[in-house]
């Protein structure tokens, strides 16, 4: 039996007839051998239990030449194998499901034959609002397969990588705008938004932290890690910066090293400088070859060079002065522009700030004068060892040798004395200069001035010496006169050696004399004697 066969032209012949002759009710046209009535949903309702619908089968080139394809117009794709549909902008395949990736996630997926990306040589990319964001590209390239976006971002964690890092080359850029205007440069890491963001040519340099190195452009070999850190430099080299702000202004600076926060915070052109510490040679502009260890040490330090410093605001006032250490908490903390003086204690100091090649070594020893070296504090009763103090006394570096040194005369206008000596006064006196927060510290100090001041002292008065001296026209060096109102007068007691040394040789030579005198008269007697006995007999 032969298949019933609906050409076309009968076919559309029912169709017309059945849709003229049923204007009220032709809402849905049914198409089917049982009779059924059509849908009331759609307007041709086919049916069959053995039969399908035939689609239009075209070539992708017959389906993609159609003209002015209606919105929603389906074809079969013979060279794909798939139905396609017009949306009203492009044509659209239609896949099973299992075959796509969904947007809430897929089952039964294998890592071995299933991925997302492309299956040809095209590259892969990430658009948000239709805008590319991010490429991989499909050859491999000095980017690691990821092109440059100058507007897109890849953010993992809160972490921005890429974004409008420049030539990245062979450098590391994790950040947004990251190494944003580098040429040339190379082997460089940087790690945080804008950091080394305008680097041009600048090498093997490693900034971590939000615009860490922001500023610098040829500067090589530097390491800058926390915020800010190193963030004007430009031109300078080698230096290293860790903590927020630390080396923050220092633009052609060399050889530097920072560590805590603000530390060489100030620092432009400084060079070989190391301070550890918060606020470690904050001020620092220019002065060179400086080391600071210790919270705020040589903090307020502008111009001053080859100092050092360590302790908790050691050198905490010096400005200008260089060739200067402090040793211990708030050592040579008042120096100023003083330079080559040393202190080493807690609170060992200087009484005012422009002394040159003072010495302190003490808790609190405060030392008044110039060339001058201070041992202990007003409140030290013994100071000793084991030998005594040896004075250079070598008759190759002596000249002018003279012996005019008065002896007898000078030694016998001497008038010594017992005393006790006042030393809270004494150290009222070194600080009468020292702002009022360092004499505060050096009173919060555990110290009695009860031994020191009930201690029974044998001596001279410096001021009687000197006028003796003065007197006698005697070049005698055994009294330090003061040279500030701050300093004090002072007695070398070993330097009256001589004098007492001259002293004696004068009465022996007056000793001898006498002897001489003596035996002569001794002699007279004796004659006188045997001539008066001779006389009686």
């Amino acid at each position: 039996m032969m298949p019933n066969t609906v050409t076309i032209r009968s076919f559309v012949f029912i169709f017309l007839f059945c849709i003229s002759v049923q204007p009220v009710l032709a809402q849905s046209v049914a198409i089917n051998t049982d009779g059924s009535v059509a849908s009331s949903s759609a307007i041709l309702d086919v049916k069959s239990t053995s039969k399908g619908l035939l689609i239009p089968r075209l070539t992708t080139v017959q389906r993609t030449a159609i003209a002015g394809p209606a919105t929603g117009l389906l074809v079969f794709d013979t060279d794909t194998n798939l139905f396609w549909y017009y949306d009203g902008g492009a044509w659209k395949k239609l896949e099973a499901a299992g075959n796509n990736w969904s947007i809430t996630g897929n089952n039964g997926t294998s890592a071995a034959t299933h991925f997302m990306g492309t299956a040809d040589a095209v590259d892969l990319v990430l658009k948000t609002n239709n805008t590319e964001r991010m490429r991989w590209l499909y050859a491999a390239s000095a980017k690691n397969n990821i092109a440059t976006i100058a507007t897109g971002d890849l953010t993992v964690n809160g972490i921005t990588f890429g974004r409008g890092p420049g030539n990245v080359s062979s450098n590391t850029a994790a950040g947004s705008q990251t190494l944003n205007a580098n040429t040339t440069g190379a082997f460089n890491t940087a790690t945080g938004a804008q950091a080394l963001f305008y680097n041009t040519t600048g090498t093997y340099n490693t900034a971590s932290g939000y615009q860490a190195m922001a500023s610098n452009t040829t500067g090589s070999n530097n390491t800058a890690m926390g915020h800010f850190s190193l963030y004007l430099n430009t031109t300078g080299n080698r230096n290293t910066a860790v903590g927020r702000s630390a080396l923050f202004n220092s633009t052609a600076g060399t050889g530097n090293t920072a560590m805590g926060i603000y530390s060489l915070f100030g620092n432009a052109t400084g060079n070989n400088n190391t301070a550890m510490g918060d606020g470690s040679m904050n001020g620092n502009s220019a002065g060179n070859s400086n080391a600071a260890v210790g919270q705020q040490s040589l903090f307020s330090n502008t111009t001053g060079s080859f100092n050092a410093a360590t302790g908790v605001s050691a050198l905490f006032s010096n400005l200008t002065g260089s060739y200067n250490t402090g040793i211990g908490s708030e050592a040579l903390g008042q120096n100023v522009d003083g330079n080559y003086n040393t202190a080493v204690g807690y609170n060992a100091d200087v009484a005012v700030g422009n002394l040159t090649n003072a010495t302190a070594i003490g808790s609190g020893a405060i030392v008044n004068a110039s060339d001058k070296v201070v041992i202990g504090n007003s409140s030290v009763t013994v100071i000793g060892g084991q030998v005594g103090w040896s004075t250079l006394s070598d008759g190759r570096f002596k000249t002018n040798i003279k012996e005019d040194v008065p002896g007898l005369d000078f030694i016998l206008q001497l008038r010594p004395v017992n005393y006790n000596f006042l030393a809270r006064k004494y150290a009222d006196h070194l600080q009468q200069r020292l702002p009022d927060s360092v004499k505060h510290n050096q009173a919060s100090q555990p110290l009695s001035y009860t031994a020191a001041e009930q201690a029974l002292h044998t001596g001279f008065i410096a001021q009687e010496v000197e006028q003796v001296v003065k007197k006698n026209g005697y070049r005698f060096n055994g009294v330090h006169t003061p040279t500030s109102d701050t300093d004090n007068y002072s007695i070398t007691y070993d330097e009256f050696v001589v004098p007492l040394v001259k002293a004696m040789q004068q009465m022996n030579t007056k000793v001898e004399q006498l002897s001489k005198e003596n035996d002569l008269l001794k002699k007279q007697l004796l004659e006188i004697t045997q001539r008066l006995d001779s006389n009686r007999q």
